[in-house]
């Protein structure tokens, strides 16, 4: 089977976070060939690359994000020309996901539309930028259009289905997260070791964020708990990895809020991340809305409690009361109750981020998620012939 995928993952050439290029040679190698479509600004000189025998992937070079619908179709146009496809998948139902209608009204090609997050007539989505209604509707348009729709949380399953959508046609798929190297344990010495480097003294208490600073996160929601919940354990700190270069407003928020109760540990590569979530005792989460954070997932396997806004992503990661605590949206005070609660009490929290290894490792297995990922595609392609 070729499936030709269009996407906005240049991670997957650049390598620059998370672990994109693997899992999309795993899906390929499973699938028979990968053709990728990915936006590239023409600045990045980012060259075509056969990552493996079953996977290519081709930069768009667009000059800027409004010309990358046409660079994708026509880029799209000639693979398929040149090595006929079995089916489209789209990375999300905006702009990707109008390449593939458009290549679905030109080849007649079945197209399966994913949605890495819960983006229709979400409420916070829709007031984050006065785009968001028109990419809304688009959303809907795409996806009622659709042969198949791949999601990954069982709420934005629902959206779908009330919009009109076969039920049968719509899968939930979280995102396979590699979990070996979160399940390992980490040598006490690195451990200690990347504690001194980040200044954190034996009785310090660690509440761990990681991803990328962006608005839906609602960092400061999490900054504002962290300073209620450090009155009541003065040794705690937040931990934050991430990319904060274009944040700087965020930054200085954390520093004018927290003081040195915040340490940014800067962006790292995904392999690096398994002692960060080591050497923690929590991990928070505030977004205000998410597809399937997979921090959640990785941080659980790792042994973490979760604290996290209760948002209907993580419900299927988090079980309130049992592998970490749900906390109500927008309300600081609720959250910092679960930080300090959960840092003061110490065996209360490694069982619960025990209980949350076991749930994750039985939920999120990797193979099983990418075996249905593929099953889909073979599922959406045989509509071809129907």
């Amino acid at each position: 089977m070729h499936v030709l995928m269009i996407s906005l993952s240049t991670p997957v050439l650049t390598e620059r976070i998370g672990d994109a290029r693997q899992r999309h040679i795993d899906y390929a190698a499973r699938a028979g060939h990968i053709t990728m479509i990915v936006y590239a600004a023409r600045a990045e000189r980012l060259r075509p690359e056969t990552l493996s025998p079953h996977l290519t992937v081709i930069p768009t070079h667009s000059r800027a994000r409004l010309t990358f619908v046409w660079d994708a179709y026509r880029l799209a146009a000639q693979v398929h020309r040149e090595r006929p496809a079995d089916a489209i998948t789209t990375q999300d139902p905006f702009g990707t996901g109008l390449v593939g209608w458009m290549l679905k009204r030109r080849f007649g090609l079945p197209l399966e539309v994913q949605s890495h997050s819960t983006f229709i007539d979400n409420p916070y989505f829709l007031r984050e930028r006065a785009l968001n209604p028109w990419l809304n509707r688009l959303a809907k348009f795409i996806v009622r259009r659709a042969d198949s729709c791949r999601v990954v949380n069982r709420y934005e399953r629902d959206k779908y289905i009330a919009l009109g959508l076969d039920p049968a046609r719509v899968r939930v798929i979280p995102v396979p997260a590699s979990l070996d190297r979160f399940l390992a344990p980490v040598p006490p010495q690195a451990i200690q070791a990347l504690r001194e480097r980040l200044g954190l003294r034996p009785e310090h208490r660690v509440a761990l964020w990681a991803g990328r600073p962006v608005g839906f996160k609602n960092l400061p929601l999490l900054f504002q708990a962290v300073d209620r919940a450090r009155r009541a354990v003065p040794d705690m700190r937040l931990v934050l990895v991430g990319d904060f270069s274009k944040a700087e407003g965020l930054r200085q928020q954390a520093v004018a809020l927290l003081g040195d109760v915040v340490i940014f540990a800067g962006a790292l590569p995904h392999a690096e991340l398994p002692p960060y979530y080591a050497m923690s005792q929590v991990y928070a989460l505030s977004s205000y809305y998410e597809g399937m954070p997979r921090v959640s997932i990785e941080a659980a396997a790792a042994g973490l409690p979760i604290v996290s806004t209760n948002i209907a992503a993580v419900q299927d990661a988090v079980i309130d009361g049992e592998t970490g605590f749900l906390t109500r949206p927008d309300d600081p005070d609720d959250m910092d109750e679960k930080l300090a609660y959960l840092l003061q009490n110490p065996d209360l929290a490694r069982a619960m981020g025990e209980r949350a290894r076991r749930h994750v490792t039985q939920v999120f297995d990797r193979e099983r998620l990418i075996e249905a990922l593929v099953e889909g595609w073979q599922a959406t392609a045989a509509l071809r012939r129907m």
